[in-house]
This record gives C-alpha cells, sequence and structure tokens, in this order.
C-alpha cells in the first residue's frame, strides 16, 4: 500500500510535469505564430516584386505574416515591411492582373487552410491544458486518456500545418514566377525547428497521459475508497 501511494504520487508528479511543459509548448507556438521566421526565401539580384513595388532580395514567410527585405529603386537603402497574407487580395474576388504571376486561388485556399489549423492548434492545446488539470485532481482513467487523445489531435493539427506551409512553397515554386522566381532559393528558420519540437513534446506527452491512465483492476485494498468508486466499472441497465 505505502508503495502505491509513492507510485500515485509521482505520477500526479510527472503529469504537473507535463502540464508545465505543455505550457511552455504553447506560448512557444503562439510566439511561432506570430512570427515570420519559418521560411526563408532568398530572391536573385535584382528581383522586381510587382505586388510589392520594390526589388525583394529576401522574404521571411510565415504562417500568418510575410516580412520582405529589398528597395524601392537600386540605389536607395535596403527597408523591411511585413505583410499579412490575406491583404493583396479580397475574398471571393478575382486576381488582379499585376497579381496574377505571385497569387492564384490555389495558393491562397493554402493560405487560408493553413491559417485555420493554427487557429485549432492554439484552441486544442488550451483544452488540453484544461483536460489535463482536470485528470490530476479526478482519479478516473478516462479523463487522463481523453487529454491524451487531444495531445494528438493537437499534434496532427500541427502537423497538417507545416505540411500545407510547405505545399504554398511547392506550390508558388512550380506555379508562381512572381512568388518563387527560377533562380530563387528557400530555407527553413527557426520557428521551422521550434514547431518541430513543439509537436515531439505534444506526441510525448500523449503518451505519459496515457501511461498514467492505467485502470484499477480486481480488489481495492490498495486503493483509497475515492479511487476506487471513481474507476469502478458501471453497470448500465433499465
Amino acid at each position: 500500500m505505502f508503495t502505491n501511494k509513492i507510485t500515485k504520487t509521482n505520477k500526479i508528479k510527472v503529469l504537473w510535469c507535463g502540464l508545465i511543459v505543455t505550457t511552455i509548448a504553447f506560448f512557444t507556438f503562439l510566439i511561432t505564430l506570430c512570427s515570420s521566421s519559418w521560411i526563408t526565401i532568398t530572391y536573385p539580384k535584382g528581383f522586381y516584386a510587382v505586388h510589392r513595388q520594390m526589388y525583394v532580395r529576401k522574404s521571411n514567410y510565415g504562417i500568418i505574416w510575410e516580412c520582405v527585405l529589398g528597395k524601392k529603386t537600386e540605389g536607395s537603402m535596403d527597408v523591411s515591411k511585413c505583410y499579412y497574407h490575406g491583404t493583396f487580395m479580397n475574398e471571393g474576388e478575382e486576381p488582379n492582373e499585376p497579381y496574377e504571376p505571385y497569387v492564384d486561388r490555389t495558393l491562397l485556399a493554402l493560405i487560408k487552410t493553413m491559417t485555420s489549423f493554427s487557429i485549432i492548434v492554439a484552441l486544442l492545446l488550451m483544452l488540453t491544458f484544461v483536460c489535463g488539470l482536470y485528470s490530476i485532481r479526478e482519479f478516473r482513467y478516462m479523463y487522463k486518456r481523453l487529454t491524451g487523445s487531444l495531445y494528438i489531435l493537437a499534434a496532427a493539427a500541427l502537423l497538417v500545418c507545416m505540411e500545407v506551409l510547405n505545399n504554398v512553397i511547392r506550390h508558388g515554386k512550380e506555379n508562381l514566377p512572381g512568388f518563387y522566381p527560377k533562380d530563387a532559393r528557400h530555407s527553413y528558420n527557426i520557428c521551422y525547428v521550434l514547431s518541430w519540437m513543439v509537436f515531439i513534446i505534444l506526441i510525448t506527452m500523449a503518451f505519459v497521459f496515457f501511461a498514467c491512465s492505467k485502470k484499477l483492476k480486481g480488489t481495492f485494498d490498495s486503493a483509497t475508497e475515492e479511487e476506487g468508486e471513481c474507476n469502478r466499472p458501471v453497470l448500465l441497465g433499465r
């Protein structure tokens, strides 16, 4: 019985540590979401972006923002400007002629999908934290399994978000010379690496909550009365 109490205490400590890590992962994701440093596109020398009306040297592409570094004229100083992805074309309108090499309906749909899944990730992480707190307070094993399932859903949504971002770059490279010209190059930046770290944390925490959700079986001599009552099978009848 003493060993069992120690085990239960250790599980609670592990779950509390997991929720602390989840909080860190949540704020890390929010920081990356507000940043544009996901993928860096380096443009060839002298590339003029018609939609930005400037000579662009480099562009940091994120989930909701794009920050470009360039200059208005050949002899002017470099300036950095950031743009929200949806500002260059209103919903439901056909692309204007100067913007056609840079954007099409496929790219716009990918951007909307990417933004939607990023919001889903943030909401799932908040819901996961609340369920995690409740699962520590309650002894019933199903709450921990529910929390573990929410971790998996959040990780899956984050993975979709990152894959859609890759598809944005891939589609621009293959179909939109104004978005990704022939001699341009791209590389992954710090936020992309951090998002993979958040993904690994979420998967790890899912396994932790599943591992701590072992159902009490047999007699309840080694458990408290409250634990036994919470984990006792419920018989449904008329």
